[in-house]
């Protein structure tokens, strides 16, 4: 059989194999690299945000997205740590010009700020809270901001990661 796998000898088959190897890998970096693309990037001036953290999966998604953020904000409710979203959030800088504003779609907040001092006010269900914050030339901050919401009695599997 001319060309068959009688002609093939055991020197030619293993770069086939490492080539399919090194595709199926790259692939999966891809998918990796396009799940973390799937969070919806927003933009106001030199500051850009992602903001969600439902469910297992799209956790993982922020976790995997840290890196490029260096501020973190966790908003939850006050006894039972249960995640909370639709926490309306603004930024502002030393000048008091406003950087960042968005609706939280879930319970993280990651955003890249220019290194310095802002103000940020979040508010749920009526109250409002405002911390100062310093952000670094390098490094992340967290905030970890809580709530009173004696209705909210879970917390989610995993909700510490």
């Amino acid at each position: 059989m001319p060309g068959g796998p009688a002609a093939v000898s055991g020197g030619t088959r293993a770069p086939t194999i490492r080539i399919v190897g090194a595709v199926v890998i790259a692939g999966l970096a891809l998918g990796a690299a396009a799940a973390v693309c799937a969070l919806d990037l927003k933009r106001s001036g030199g500051a850009y945000w992602v903001s969600g953290g439902v469910g297992a999966d799209e956790r993982d998604e922020m976790v995997l997205a840290l890196p490029d953020y260096n501020l973190k904000i966790l908003t939850a409710a006050e006894q039972s740590g249960a995640f909370l979203s639709a926490v309306a959030a603004t930024v502002r800088d030393a000048q008091g010009r406003i950087v960042l504003e968005t609706s939280l779609d879930g319970p993280w907040l990651l955003a890249r700020l220019d290194p310095g001092r802002y103000e940020i006010t979040a508010t749920w269900s009526g109250k409002s809270q405002t911390r100062g914050v310093t952000i670094p030339p390098v490094g992340r901050r967290e905030l970890f901001l809580y709530w009173p919401a004696p209705g909210i009695e879970t917390l989610p599997p995993g909700a510490l990661k």
